[in-house]
């Protein structure tokens, strides 16, 4: 692995270390704020649709799709701002599944690394506890989003670990997917 590869697992590492962190310590905050800004994200998305129309598309490239989707945006907008907790109920069970496969995905790598040693089951005990925590997220996801928030910055500082523990193995081998000597 090149210098390049190895800073670039440390990068990851310090970005999933912050996203953990701030998932940690501000979960409420986190649940919150994102929901807020989706809701207006979909709302300015919207108005940008029913302008389109009312303008331009009305004649050209499928009008009133263009008009019914600004509408949608618009009220889905609107139940997040009004109710910005539920988008991080929808949003924990995407992250659950993300986590499950991602873990699925690593203990894989680390299966397939030649030669073993402590990084190899250093990555496989990693990538367990990740997809544990991706099956307690889909399984309650609707128990408590704090709890799932704090859940998924364990996560990512578990995925963080990980990736430090690459950028800190100097072996000079590819160690991924059978690898060159």
């Amino acid at each position: 692995m090149d210098n390049k590869e190895r800073y670039e697992h440390l990068v990851k590492a310090l970005l999933a270390f912050t996203a953990g962190a701030l998932f940690i310590l501000f979960p409420g905050y986190i649940s919150g704020v994102v929901g807020l800004v989706i809701g207006i994200v979909l709302i300015i998305r919207g108005l940008t649709d029913l302008i389109a129309y009312l303008t331009v598309e009305r004649y050209r490239f499928g009008g009133k799709a263009i008009l019914a989707t600004g509408i949608a945006a618009m009220l889905l907008g609107l139940f997040f701002i009004v109710f910005p907790g539920s988008f991080m109920q929808i949003l924990a069970i995407i992250v659950g599944i993300y986590f499950l496969i991602s873990g699925l995905s690593k203990y894989t790598a680390s299966l397939m690394l030649t030669g073993g040693g402590i990084i190899k089951y250093f990555g496989m005990i990693m990538a367990l506890i990740e997809m544990a925590i991706g099956l307690i997220i889909i399984i309650r996801p609707f128990s408590g989003v704090e709890a799932i928030i704090i859940l998924c910055g364990i996560g990512w500082i578990i995925g963080g670990v990980r990736s430090l523990g690459i950028f800190l193995d100097k072996g000079d081998r590819e160690e991924l997917f059978g690898g060159r000597r």
